[in-house]
Order: structure tokens, then C-alpha cells, then sequence
């Protein structure tokens, strides 16, 4: 009788075998009192467009291995049709689910995407605003307008533009480094307060850009959270592939390099004053009362 041969396990895939996902992390944060001072000038309203940043973070923050990520979600065994996703809510007394130790990264990579200049890639800056500025593309000298250092460089250049038509028409407003400096604040973050259950999201309403836009995805709604989980799922099934996924335990949601996702920043409360008189100049510059930046973040 012929012997009967060995079921082999199945072998982990190849990074080639993934597909790469697009996916909107259904985050978004404001930032208020974009107070800016002008040498009494007027100008024109800035348009409605959204504006899409490109900038690196990296993977291994969303996602550490099969056990440790910042998004978790599970397919409840008493329920086979739904599925229930969380982030803060798994974490427990300690962070075996890596949340604290993938949301302090995040923080940190974010952070350094939108405020420093060592985030350059081949040349642009960590920024691309070649989307609003690609106006200056023609010319030669165009490009280094389309990228910035940092995301406080960015709102200065788009105020400049709107204002004055040209995004390095900078010279008449007077606290130019004071609105970066404010945009690109910081502070570290403290996991054990920052990231945990039940926690809210940082109350600075100009910096920590990096630390709220986190606590907003960790602190996301159950419906937000499946959406991402739905996206990424939907994409690459592969995802959930080597796995018993019909269990109660909760599961952290695999990223990897390559892929694209989506969080929003909202530039609120523009206001203008004259620097040499103080008096205001709400009769000639007129700005929205908000402005909403897209952040395209692919991650490596």
C-alpha cells in the first residue's frame, strides 16, 4: 500500500504576490488662529481646492508582524456576516498589541514627513504642493515652488499665493516664521496618556499636527475603522490569507510598503492684521473659513 504523503504547510507569500492598496484612514485634525499680519495689504480669496501632499511614513509603523499593528479587527465567531474593528479599544492593562509602541512611531515618522527638510525625496521637499502650485511648472525655476520643507513652509506659500499670486510673495507678510513655526510644533508623545482606551485626541488647536492626526485614527469610530479595514481587505485579500480569521481574537490590519493612505488637515480661523497699526483688515483680504489639505502619504 503506497504510503500517504505529508500535508505540507502552506509557505508564507512573496512581497511580489501582495497588491499594494489605496486607502482613506477616514482622519482628520484642525488646526485654528492662523493669525496672519500684513503690511496692509488686500488680496483675493483662496479657492476651494484640496490640496494633496506627498510625503513618505513608514509602514512598519501601521502594521509590526502577524500580532502587533494600529488597527485590529476580528470576525466574531457568533457572528460569521459582521466584523468589529478597533485600535485604542484593544489595549489593555499592557500594549501586547503593539497599538502604543505602532502609534509612537507614526507619531515621530509623520511628524518628520511634514516638518523636516532631511524628508526631501530626489530632490522635492517632504511637501509637494505641485498640485495647487503646478501653475509654476513652466517656468525655470518652477519646480521650487512645488516643494517645501515642511508643512508650515507649505501654508505660508499658499497663503502667499492666494493673497499676492505667487506662493514666494512672501515679503508683506510679517510673521511668516511665527505661522511655520506654529504649524510645525511638537511635543513627544506619552503612550501610557496619549494612547490608551477611552483616551482624546491632544487639545493644542495649531501644532502637534503628527501626535492629533494619530489620536484621531486611534480614537476613530467603529464605522471609520471597518471602512479602512473594508479597503484594505477588499484590495488585497491576500491580506487575510495563511490564517484562521474565524475566530474571536482580534488581529492587527496588515500595511506594507507601497501602500497609500489618506488623513486631512483643516486650516481654520484666518484673520489679518495691519503690523505697522494693528488695525485689522477684514474690509480688503478676504480668506474662507477653512481650508482642507488632503495628505497623501505612501508608505516605505
Amino acid at each position: 500500500m503506497p504510503a500517504v504523503p505529508e500535508t505540507q504547510p502552506a509557505q508564507p507569500l512573496l512581497d511580489s504576490e501582495y497588491n499594494s492598496v489605496e486607502v482613506n484612514l477616514m482622519t482628520g485634525v484642525g488646526t485654528n488662529n492662523n493669525a496672519v499680519s500684513l503690511f496692509g495689504a488686500s488680496g483675493e480669496a483662496i479657492s476651494d481646492d484640496i490640496i494633496l501632499i506627498e510625503t513618505p511614513v513608514l509602514a512598519s509603523a501601521f502594521y509590526l508582524d502577524a500580532s502587533r499593528g494600529l488597527i485590529h479587527y476580528t470576525e466574531p465567531g457568533s457572528d460569521r456576516d459582521s466584523f468589529t474593528a478597533v485600535s485604542a479599544a484593544a489595549i489593555g492593562a499592557t500594549d501586547a498589541s503593539g497599538v502604543r509602541a505602532c502609534a509612537t512611531a507614526l507619531v515621530a515618522s509623520l511628524h518628520a514627513s511634514l516638518t523636516e527638510s532631511a524628508a526631501w525625496v530626489d530632490g522635492v521637499a517632504g511637501v509637494d504642493a505641485a498640485s495647487i502650485f503646478g501653475a509654476y511648472a513652466a517656468s525655470a525655476d518652477g519646480e521650487q515652488y512645488q516643494g517645501y520643507a515642511t508643512i508650515g513652509d507649505f501654508l505660508v506659500g499658499y497663503i502667499a499665493m492666494n493673497l499676492f499670486g505667487h506662493p514666494a510673495a512672501t515679503v508683506a507678510i510679517s510673521n511668516d516664521t511665527a505661522i511655520k513655526n506654529r504649524v510645525n510644533q511638537t511635543r513627544a508623545p506619552v503612550p501610557e496618556t496619549d494612547f490608551v482606551t477611552g483616551g482624546s485626541v491632544d487639545a493644542a488647536t495649531s501644532g502637534y499636527l503628527a501626535l492629533r492626526l494619530v489620536q484621531t485614527l486611534i480614537y476613530n469610530s467603529e464605522a471609520n475603522l471597518k471602512s479602512v479595514v473594508s479597503q484594505v481587505l477588499n484590495q488585497d485579500p491576500k491580506r487575510l490569507s495563511l490564517e484562521d480569521n474565524n475566530t474571536d481574537d482580534f488581529r492587527p490590519l496588515m500595511f506594507r510598503a507601497g501602500d497609500v493612505v489618506y488623513m486631512t488637515i483643516e486650516f481654520t480661523g484666518f484673520s489679518f492684521t495691519n503690523a505697522e497699526t494693528g488695525g485689522t483688515l477684514a474690509n480688503n483680504v478676504t480668506m474662507p473659513s477653512s481650508k482642507k489639505v488632503a495628505l497623501k502619504i505612501t508608505l516605505a
